[in-house]
């Protein structure tokens, strides 16, 4: 290039130039503005990250996972029991028992056990009395006792709330009561008119029959009543309406 045929640059005036496209355009006579002033006008960037004047930059962003273990969990259902199912497998199991009694009371009396030739002749009978109750609870409670702490994933007495040391702590009052529901009853007989003679009449002819039917009405017999009603019958009904 020939140095001779360059032309002097002129500026003119009206010519402009900026620092940055989106900035204020200036003048090239303008003084030159400071480091602050061109910081001014960089546009605010809210995509990219933080500055560390910024607030965000103060707080540091928790991880994806913590803000998930940091969720509220909500509590796990508790399966209440006994409730309507526990009952109905106890009645089931209770059916079964009768059903076993039945089949041992025929087949005792056609052996003719205990002397017993007919079946009007067993509702006299201490030992088919006795008898009939302990196959029935047996062939019902001893499965119950096996298969309802698998079902409750514990012992059967705990899933049934029983509290052993209440009665250690109350047997005064206890003991206090049954007398007085004794004597209650000894007065009931001597004010109202009872029957003179009554089916149980023909069970307790003999002493030993007497504390036969005593032992087993104050040992098995609540125990087994106790647990049908108080155990499963009032939980499944309280679970189910309260």
């Amino acid at each position: 290039m020939n140095p001779a045929s360059m032309q002097p640059l002129h500026w003119a005036p009206s010519t402009t130039f900026a620092l940055f496209p989106e900035s204020k355009p200036r003048q090239y006579n303008d003084p030159i503005p400071k480091p602050e002033a061109l910081m001014q006008d960089i546009p605010a960037d809210t995509t990219g990250p933080a500055t560390v004047d910024s607030p965000e930059a103060a707080v540091p962003a928790a991880p994806q996972e913590a803000v998930i273990a940091a969720a509220p969990v909500p509590a796990p259902r508790l399966r209440r029991t006994p409730n309507f199912g526990d009952l109905a497998l106890l009645s089931l199991l209770l059916a079964g028992g009768l059903l076993c009694a039945i089949i041992v009371i025929l087949a005792a009396v056609y052996f003719h056990l205990f002397g017993i030739a007919r079946l009007e002749d067993t509702m006299h009978s201490m030992a088919y009395a006795i008898g009939t109750m302990i196959v029935w609870y047996a062939v019902a409670f001893a499965p119950a006792a096996a298969v309802f702490p698998m079902l409750w994933h514990k012992s059967f007495f705990a899933g049934l709330q029983w509290n052993p040391s209440a009665p250690r702590r109350l047997w005064p009052w206890l003991m206090a009561t049954g007398a007085a529901c004794f004597f209650l009853a000894l007065a009931a007989r001597a004010i109202l008119h009872f029957p003179e003679h009554s089916p149980i009449d023909g069970l307790l002819s003999t002493p030993q029959a007497v504390w036969i039917m005593f032992g087993f009405a104050i040992s098995v017999a609540p125990l087994c009543e106790e647990i049908m009603f108080r155990g499963f019958l009032l939980p499944a009904l309280s679970t189910s309406f309260d």
